[in-house]
């Protein structure tokens, strides 16, 4: 059996920030608990297969185990909003990978809008926790071109989830939707970060849910404070923290217009786009027919098979194109 020549720092790296037990690796990998344990300790090496199989379980490609040593850990997170419950403490597997591919995705997105000279707009608008929660209301409607006639003309949750998707991702902010984790977890979160900052919102969540939850993690970008925001009740965190979430949570109930909500299958193409959303996939099409990157970078990007690039294209840029 061929053994695999890597640092037992980057196995124990991979499984932790993975959150996965040592148990956990040993029933992914096919093996024992004794054999995981001497992997990190650096007494036995893994064989190629078996580290191929943590890697699938952790969610890291191969390549990463030869790195001269772990990625530091990405630490920004503080706060995020979720049902109320027990604490986060260290996140389930679904959520860290949730973070890692958002974090990922923006960073795709970056180097993507880069490559192609295409400037990356920064949020232009900023509010202070000292202001009156109404008025941010009023002027975010007016930066996001949505007057009250419009939302109530909004049919449904679906919809009004679109329009206000829309008009945020207008100003310059990527907005993902997270498949997988727990909605007792997890509802949402942002990274507050220029140019490109980023909101991921549960796809577990009812529509008005996910529209609360846009809003509200808008309100920490326009405040520069992202994170993961949770519904403890109040005096349950640090009094400053519970300044933030009252803020954001009280600017987002002005704002909110609840609707109607339907459920229902949605197919690939829909799929691919609610949870990368359009700007993100302007950008990997962009680059595809550029040729600055390939077909399999495209279908990695977007999750996707190149079956559905058509239809894919034709729903964000409105053109549909045919492939021998």
């Amino acid at each position: 059996m061929t053994r695999a020549r890597v640092k037992r720092e980057l196995i124990r790296w991979a499984r932790e920030d993975a959150g996965l037990t040592i148990a956990d690796v040993a029933r992914k990998t096919g093996t024992s608990v004794d054999r995981v344990s001497r992997w990190e300790e650096g007494t036995l090496a893994p064989t190629l297969r078996q580290l191929r199989l943590l890697g699938n379980a952790a969610k890291r490609p191969l390549a990463v185990f030869y790195l001269a040593e772990p990625p530091k850990r990405f630490q920004a997170m503080h706060d995020f909003r979720r049902l109320p419950g027990d604490p986060l403490a260290e996140g389930s597997p679904e959520f860290r990978l949730a973070l890692r591919s958002a974090m990922a995705r923006r960073e795709v997105a970056l180097q993507l809008a880069e490559g192609l000279d295409a400037a990356s707009p920064e949020l232009g608008m900023r509010v202070a926790l000292d202001e009156q929660q109404r008025d941010v209301a009023a002027r975010v409607r007016l930066l996001l071109s949505i007057p009250l006639e419009r939302q109530r003309g909004w049919s449904g949750a679906y919809e009004a989830l679109n329009g206000w998707r829309a008009a945020i991702e207008a100003q310059g902010v990527l907005v993902f939707q997270a498949s997988g984790v727990d909605l007792r977890e997890m509802r949402g979160f942002s990274i507050a970060e220029d140019p490109l900052p980023a909101i991921v919102l549960n796809v577990r969540d009812t529509p008005n849910g996910r529209v609360f939850t846009l809003l509200h993690e808008f309100c920490h970008l326009l405040l520069r404070r992202g994170g993961v925001c949770d519904l403890a009740e109040q005096g349950a965190r640090a009094p400053e923290d519970d300044r933030v979430e009252v803020f954001c949570n009280a600017v987002a109930a002005e704002l909110l217009d609840a609707g109607r909500t339907t459920r229902g299958f949605a197919p690939p193409d829909i799929a691919a786009v609610s949870q990368a959303g359009v700007p993100f996939i302007q950008l990997v099409l962009d680059s595809y027919y550029q040729e600055r990157i390939t077909s399999r970078d495209l279908s990695e990007y977007l999750g996707i098979n190149l079956k559905h690039l058509a239809t894919i294209e034709e729903r964000v840029m409105g053109r549909h194109v045919m492939f021998a």
